[in-house]
């Protein structure tokens, strides 16, 4: 797979009410030495879908819940369609079985397809080891019969494989779901589970083989987050849980905590992991929401939809936060996308208590407005941040120069923008577009299905 340069941030946002809409943003960080901003902190130019897509276009259309993973410079979408409200009954099957990839080095090519999964996903765990991707589905689907996967882009197979070995009298239990709730620990085995201790479980990727983990072990364990160096790095608190994904112990008790970035670790010996699993006796908070917010233009209401971090190689880590911006039907509608980069500063190994060293230090952070039609609160986020750090940041972190005055939208930059489906992502000026995926006649059946909506609800109201 091609290492992508510099960092890349995909954004799927869906909103299940509003015809399954779905839009796919494609984020470039500039790699500038000096961003431009507006006074509100905000980029001068906001972000327009790359693609969007629903239900009336049905070779490339996504379902409701569907899993995003990145693999190289490819972003591959997959399941989806297990909510309380939704009928999956009405989707063919060979689009539940469905497997789409989109190029970022080629996104003129739109969704590619590789091959199609032996069995559905419906409420899809997706992970990734060793350049393979893996697929299971919860039990909270009702899907039963559907297999583990492992899938090799090299040779575009899939493999089935053994899957985890869950009590016949956890099934009936709709609450397991392992939607994001996998940890892949050195590439040689993946911790799976969430808040019940019947459901949790370690894969060896070597042997293939599952391992059960005793309920007492599992009461805390950080289930989805980020393995690196032998530590997990994980999102604790209020606002840490995700729409669509497992509740835990910590989402349950969420409001009396504050949000928090933790360091847990190091684990015991590969060895040891499936003899006499333990949980790592040391824990470290490496930020607290203050400290993560701080320098992001996040809105006064505190609402925040999505929050999530994504490990970047090295000791290089990325915050990525998502709110909304206004809420009325009619208008203009713009979510914000929130990133910070940092950088993990280990302990040095003189350090007393009066150092007080910061564990992190900030490298850039940016604020977009994303454009969107969508004005009900909550859409649907999954997201994927990949490439890696320049240089230049780690050497002198990134400065922003504000420009009190919005740049104000041309003739020729409307026409522009009409033509190729907004101004892209690499933050570029919408008269100078980057091209990527045409989409007018999906884009058309959208807004017209919306203008309808919208025209219902007047009716309604008048009466």
């Amino acid at each position: 797979m091609k290492k992508s340069e510099g960092i890349k941030i995909c954004l799927l946002v869906e909103d299940k009410y509003v015809q399954m809409s779905h839009s796919i943003y494609m984020i470039q960080i500039p790699a500038n030495h000096e961003v431009e901003v507006d006074s509100e902190g905000f980029m001068i130019d906001p972000i327009y879908p790359t693609m969007s897509v629903d239900e009336h276009t049905p070779e490339q259309g996504l379902i409701n819940g569907s899993a995003v993973i990145n693999l190289g410079s490819r972003i591959y979408f997959l399941g989806g369609g297990s909510f309380p409200d939704f009928k999956i009954d009405h989707i063919p099957l060979d689009k539940r079985l469905s497997f789409r990839f989109l190029d970022t080095d080629h996104l003129e090519l739109g969704f590619q397809a590789a091959a199609s999964l032996k069995s559905p996903k419906d409420s899809p765990c997706v992970f990734s080891a060793n350049n393979l991707i893996y697929a299971l589905d919860s039990p909270c689907s009702g899907n039963f019969d559907s297999t583990f996967e492992r899938y090799d882009p090299e040779s575009d197979e899939w493999e089935v494989l053994p899957k985890p070995p869950v009590k016949p009298a956890s099934l009936s239990r709709c609450e397991i779901n392992w939607c994001d709730c996998a940890t892949v620990v050195n590439d040689m085995y993946v911790f799976l589970g969430n808040v019940y201790g019947d459901s949790n479980y370690i894969f060896d990727i070597s042997t293939n083989k599952w391992f059960c983990i005793l309920s007492t072990s599992t009461l805390c364990f950080p289930f989805g987050s980020l393995y690196v160096d032998g530590s997990f790095y994980q999102l604790k608190g209020r606002g840490s849980h995700k729409f669509g994904t497992c509740e835990t112990k910590d989402n349950l008790h969420a409001s009396t905590q504050e949000l928090k970035l933790v360091k847990a670790g190091p684990l015991p010996p590969s060895a040891a992991l499936t003899n006499n699993f333990s949980l790592p006796a040391h824990v470290r908070v490496m930020a607290t929401r203050k400290e993560l917010d701080q320098g992001l233009s996040l809105p006064t209401d505190n609402y925040v939809g999505w929050r999530e971090i994504f490990h970047l190689g090295g000791r290089f880590f990325c915050y990525v936060v998502t709110t909304r911006i206004g809420c009325d039907p009619g208008l203009d509608q713009f979510h914000g996308v929130h990133i910070k980069v940092f950088e993990e500063v280990l302990p040095r190994l003189k350090s007393t208590p009066k150092d007080k060293e910061s564990p992190f230090r900030i490298l850039a952070s940016f604020s977009y407005r994303i454009h969107t039609s969508q004005y009900r609160p909550g859409p649907f986020f999954r997201c994927c941040a990949f490439g890696s750090v320049p240089n230049s940041w780690v050497e002198a972190p990134l400065k922003k120069k504000v420009i009190t005055k919005e740049r104000k939208t041309t003739e020729a930059d409307e026409q522009s923008r009409h033509e190729h489906g907004g101004d892209g992502s690499n933050g570029q000026s919408a008269s100078n577009p980057v091209k990527f995926v045409k989409v007018p006649e999906a884009e058309f059946i959208r807004l017209k299905a919306q203008l309808a909506e919208m025209e219902k609800r007047l009716k309604a109201y008048e009466t």
